[in-house]
């Protein structure tokens, strides 16, 4: 109940409950990758981690790096 008037605000402003998720998978990205891991190996630890499919991560991280040229 105490998060419900903030999830309203958010789902009116056209935020999803995956975005948040989308933002936790794109910043562990950024730290794997800032490790001098490739990309592979990235895709496969996220998938793990967050119980995703590898193209699945793969359109998140494409989706966040647009976004955020924006």
């Amino acid at each position: 109940q105490a998060y419900k008037p903030m999830l309203k605000t958010m789902s009116d402003n056209g935020y999803r409950m995956h975005d948040i998720r989308d933002v936790e998978i794109y910043e562990e990205y950024q730290r794997i990758m800032s490790e001098g891991n490739k990309k592979t190996y990235a895709y496969a630890v996220l998938k793990e981690r967050y119980n995703v499919g590898k193209t699945s991560v793969f359109y998140i991280i494409k989706k966040m790096e647009r976004e955020a040229r924006m």
